[in-house]
Order: C-alpha cells, then structure tokens, then sequence
C-alpha cells in the first residue's frame, strides 16, 4: 500500500489559514498504517506499507513531484 498524506495549515495568504490540515495528514496516514498491517486469517492486509506525510512547508510542487516519482 502506498499513501501520500498532504495538510497545509500555513499559508501564504493570511485568510487561507487552516488549523487541523497538518494534523489530519499526519492521523490519516498513522491509521492506515494500522489497517493495512491489520491481520486477515492470519496475515496482514498489506505485504508493504509505504506511507509518506507532507505538512506545511514541505508540501511544494518539487516534493510532491519527488514523492509520485518514489513511489512509482
């Protein structure tokens, strides 16, 4: 399973601001770690689990480019 988690609270426009984005990013893809690894008759979901979290400043056009590119 591959999950690219993006939350931007900070932006550069100060009426675009966001409280929980970054948050929610970051429980969204903690909890699908936990499903996917969930066992099923024994075994889990997912064989492999490749979760990645931008937040905030990280989450530009290079980054996101740069992770679609791992991951595919």
């Amino acid at each position: 399973m591959f999950v690219l988690a993006i939350g931007v609270d900070t932006y550069a426009r100060a009426d675009w601001q966001l409280r929980y984005a970054a948050k929610d990013a970051r429980a969204f893809a903690e909890e699908l770690k936990v499903v996917g690894s969930a066992r099923i008759e024994g075994r889990p979901l997912f064989a492999d689990i490749d979760v990645k979290t931008l937040t905030d400043a990280e989450v530009t056009e290079r980054n996101i480019a740069a992770e679609f590119a791992r991951l595919a």
